[in-house]
């Protein structure tokens, strides 16, 4: 669902805060600081509150951020 655009994740302002303190840092931001509640970006906008995951298409880029963050932790290696 990451990769088909299915996952209900959305980009949102939230969402580019983030990507920006990845592109000016180190530090680099971890990708829990956007997805846990308790994260310093986080914010319910991130997700599609009206659709379950795998039901419904919403092109975003967010998806790859993710994929890349598990790339990353694998290959112990930044992405970028």
């Amino acid at each position: 669902m990451v990769l088909s655009h299915q996952s209900s994740l959305i980009e949102c302002d939230a969402y580019y805060s983030f990507l920006h303190d990845t592109y000016t840092g180190p530090p680099f931001p971890l990708i829990e600081e956007l997805l846990s509640s308790k994260g310093k970006y986080y914010d319910t906008c991130l997700f599609n509150s009206r659709n379950r995951p795998g039901t419904y298409y919403e092109y975003t880029n967010y998806n790859f951020a993710i994929g890349a963050t598990i790339l990353e932790i694998v290959s112990q290696q930044r992405f970028d």
